[in-house]
């Protein structure tokens, strides 16, 4: 049984920050293969390249994820970076054919697509870091998904939602958020960080993921971070984050408004 990691990118830019993603998930968790789907050619930095000519990057993450080359695949968006080991998430498709995050808004009517024929108490999943098996049920559900995707011609998780709440074939797991950790947004941590998800720079990635991971006495010590500020229980602001990660978090919340 093969694991890997699979990126999928379209044009330099994303191929570029794929290699950076890349190379801190060979850092952490040394020897995992890792593919890439692409347009053109694979940089050194991937043992595996997969051709793909799909100009919508929505459309080439599923396509990417159905030609995965992998018998048990870790699908990451290429703005990430893996601050400690992920093999544990390989762990979980031993019992579950899919593994996936909730978004951090759940249902969000100003960037997403309320579905009717979807309870609220199933939220959206985010797409941008997901393990899958590969296997029929899973096959059927991400072809569901590319399907679905064009339907509504709109975002992939509106799509996603839909399908896996329909798909009753598939075992569905949630991650934690340290495996997929939106860290220019406000949110809580109780264990070591394995993802960061969100564009910054390697430097940034770097001192970000060196202040949720710093050793302390108790993990439940530290746990909540607000506008690139970490606190501890009692209020205090423990650490910052760098100026270029709030930066981020003020024009994100500008194309929001």
């Amino acid at each position: 049984m093969v694991e890997g990691l699979l990126y999928i990118a379209h044009g330099s830019k994303y191929v570029e920050a794929a290699v950076g993603s890349a190379r801190s998930v060979r850092r952490v968790t040394p020897g995992m293969p890792i593919a890439i789907a692409t347009d053109g050619p694979a940089p050194a930095e991937f043992d595996e390249a997969i051709p793909i000519d799909e100009p919508d990057g929505y459309r080439a993450k599923i396509v990417g994820m159905l030609n995965s080359p992998f018998d048990r695949t870790l699908m990451l968006d290429v703005d990430t970076y893996a601050a400690a080991d992920l093999s544990e998430v390989f762990q979980v498709l031993d019992q579950f054919d899919v593994a996936a995050a909730h978004a951090s808004k759940r249902v969000s009517l100003r960037v997403s697509l309320p579905l009717d024929d979807v309870p609220e108490s199933f939220p959206e999943l985010n797409t941008g870091v997901i393990a899958f098996r590969k296997n029929e049920p899973v096959r059927r559900l991400l072809q569901a998904w590319l399907e679905e995707y064009d339907r509504l011609a709109w975002l992939d998780q509106p799509a996603f939602r839909r399908v896996v709440y329909k798909a009753t074939d598939v075992r569905l797991a949630v991650l934690p958020p340290e495996f997929n950790l939106g860290f220019w947004k406000a949110g809580y941590y109780n264990q070591r960080v394995r993802i960061l998800h969100g564009w910054a720079s390697g430097e940034t990635y770097e001192r970000v993921a060196a202040a949720l991971n710093e050793p302390v006495t108790s993990r439940r010590y530290r746990g909540v971070f607000i506008s690139g500020a970490l606190f501890n229980k009692q209020a205090e602001v423990v650490d910052r984050f760098p100026e270029k990660v709030r930066r981020w978090r003020s024009k994100l919340k500008q194309a929001e408004s």
